[in-house]
């Protein structure tokens, strides 16, 4: 048993297991399993990670990244349906999609 939980104030904290014999799981493995809260929200969640200043996890750093968007739009300056079709053939046989 890793600890027990109790609720204040509409959140549930954990109170991690005093017997002999516990280990405390690493921080990052707890951020983990919680579902990759804040470090704030982690501190409340487990009391005894209150003296932490800094969690490091790559999967929210990723999160946190953005990209710019495909245009909106294709250009469609071809003259006929059939112009369209032949550049779409060209560029999946160039891919080895064909």
């Amino acid at each position: 048993m890793i600890g027990t939980l109790y609720e204040s104030y509409g959140l549930y904290h954990l109170r991690p297991s005093t017997h002999v014999g516990a280990v405390m799981e690493s921080p990052s493995l707890i951020h983990a399993q919680l579902g990759h809260p804040s470090l704030t929200k982690l501190q409340q969640l487990v009391p005894a990670l209150s003296k932490l200043s800094r969690l490091d996890c790559e999967s929210c750093q990723l999160g946190k990244h953005s990209r710019t968007s495909f245009p909106r739009s294709v250009t469609r300056d071809a003259s006929s349906p059939f112009a369209w079709f032949t550049l779409t053939f060209a560029i999946l046989a160039a891919l080895n999609l064909l």
